[in-house]
């Protein structure tokens, strides 16, 4: 079997021989950046829904002090916005961990020593940090259970005094 390199362009015919090594590494090459791809792509798409979760925070915040919620249907409104929001992230952070594990696994192979130190670390970020359980947590009971947001809590506080003064607003899902 020949193996070469051409151009899809039509009327062009021309082919590059090479042999079936260097075919086998250019092929290997392509698998592992589209697979490397994936992780960018991946972790975009959490770096997006996390944007998505702060915006809609500020957007609350903003909203509240200049229109307070009209009945219940607004406010249940907000919460399920919150709520998608809050789902998005958390699934897709469980999702990007799933995926990566198997992402470097086709591209440095199983039990590679990558393999070994991204197992020693995120169980390393596991174990050093509350957060990130409890994060954790919250997408496995989402994912079994429920909506991981149940009232939203809005607090306007002045801050300072006399002509420091300054308005601090705070929405806490």
């Amino acid at each position: 079997m020949k193996h070469g390199i051409t151009r899809r362009i039509l009327g062009d015919n021309t082919f590059l021989e090479i042999s079936e090594d260097e075919y086998a590494a250019i092929a290997k090459a392509k698998s592992s950046l589209i697979h490397a791809l994936h992780i960018e792509e991946r972790f975009d798409i959490v770096l997006q829904n996390y944007a998505d979760v702060e915006r809609e925070l500020l957007s609350r915040a903003v909203e509240n002090v200049l229109f307070s919620p009209r009945d219940w249907s607004d406010v249940i409104a907000q919460l399920q916005v919150f709520n998608r929001r809050m789902i998005n992230l958390l699934t897709t952070c469980r999702l990007h961990l799933d995926q990566v594990i198997h992402n470097i696994r086709e591209i440095f192979g199983d039990d590679s020593q990558v393999d070994s130190e991204l197992k020693a670390e995120t169980n390393k970020e596991y174990d050093s940090y509350f957060g990130y359980r409890v994060l954790e947590a919250m997408r496995n009971n989402v994912q079994h259970r429920g909506f991981p947001i149940h009232k939203i809590e809005v607090n306007s506080q002045i801050m300072g005094e006399g002509d420091e003064v300054s308005f601090r607003h705070v929405v806490i899902p």
